[in-house]
């Protein structure tokens, strides 16, 4: 087993911004919107410092994402499937994939033939809570991690899967 990481998202109470924790709790990442209503900027820091950020592409006929990273620059493209599937394209994860179960609450990515991660989500009665497990701990991979995740919680609010879930974001 390697490093955990937490994102809890608050089941109400909208709010554009959300902390991913170690498992002690101690926050290690901050992931805050530009507040626009239209295509928000996400950005994504650690101790203050932006590590990433990303944006949905207007124009693409499948939704794709674009992400500029301390490591470079790649995009996020879904792929059309009844599951969650999320296909890196460039950078040096080039084809690393995020993939689901059907109900989006169970996540793996992988890349070649190795797993980078693997996430559990689990509902409770006010909170999302979105459990990160480590395989690779190399800081680029674990920057790819946090966005992908980060960006499937974005994206799942704005698609309206969940019953009730909105944008705020706050870490226990």
């Amino acid at each position: 087993m390697g490093r955990c990481l937490c994102i809890a998202v608050k089941l109400s109470s909208p709010n554009e911004r959300f902390q991913v924790t170690s498992e002690a709790g101690e926050v290690l990442y901050e992931c805050t919107s530009n507040f626009r209503r239209f295509n928000p900027l996400w950005t994504l820091t650690r101790d203050g410092t932006q590590v990433a950020e990303f944006r949905r592409a207007i124009l693409s006929w499948a939704p794709t994402w674009k992400v500029t990273s301390v490591y470079g620059d790649y995009r996020l493209r879904q792929k059309l499937s009844v599951l969650r599937r999320v296909i890196v394209q460039g950078g040096s994860f080039d084809g690393a994939e995020l993939t689901g179960t059907l109900l989006n609450m169970d996540f793996n990515v992988t890349f070649r033939e190795g797993k980078i991660a693997r996430a559990q989500r689990r509902l409770f009665l006010d909170r999302a809570r979105t459990f990160i497990d480590l395989v690779e701990e190399t800081p680029e991979a674990e920057i790819l991690t946090v966005v992908l995740m980060a960006n499937h919680l974005v994206e799942q609010t704005r698609e309206g899967t969940e019953e009730g879930f909105t944008h705020n974001q706050e870490a226990m």
